[in-house]
């Protein structure tokens, strides 16, 4: 069962890489502000099926009792659609992914290790950080270029 949530994660990040150039071609042609109408109605729509597909039995009443601080995550996908429709165009995929995917391996540490937001507290260790500098690494290589003088 384990694998199976591993390619889940997998997939996601494949559509964590392709939704933000797909996002900023369609906008090119429509606008930053139509388009994530209209990527946010297809969402909607995508919920509101998941909504009655889901087996688990709840109700929009229960959505009442969601802390109010929770509902920020709507505003973080807000956040990673209109940034990515702005940055990847701009610095690039792999500047963009790269520093996405930083920003995600160095925040899921801290949110493990404090335990933030329910997650299970699992402390930073010697071989996060090496992960993480692995990471920051990689990166600096692929922006290398950037760095060097022109031949």
């Amino acid at each position: 069962m384990a694998l199976f949530w591993y390619l889940l994660a997998f997939v996601v990040g494949l559509c964590v890489a392709i939704q933000p150039p797909t996002n900023a071609i369609a906008a090119r042609y429509a606008g930053v502000g139509p388009m994530l109408i209209v990527t946010n109605t297809l969402v909607l729509l995508g919920a509101i099926v998941l909504y009655f597909l889901w087996p688990e039995k709840s109700s929009m009443q229960d959505v009442a009792n969601v802390p109010v601080r929770y509902w920020l995550g709507a505003l973080y996908g807000l956040t990673i659609v209109v940034g990515g429709m702005l940055v990847f165009p701009k610095i690039g995929a792999t500047t963009s992914l790269g520093l996405i995917l930083l920003g995600q391996f160095m925040l899921g540490a801290a949110i493990e290790h404090y335990g933030w937001l329910d997650m299970p507290r699992t402390p930073i260790d010697w071989t996060k950080v090496v992960g993480i500098v692995i990471m920051l690494a990689g990166f600096a290589i692929t922006q290398a270029k950037m760095f060097l003088p022109a031949e």
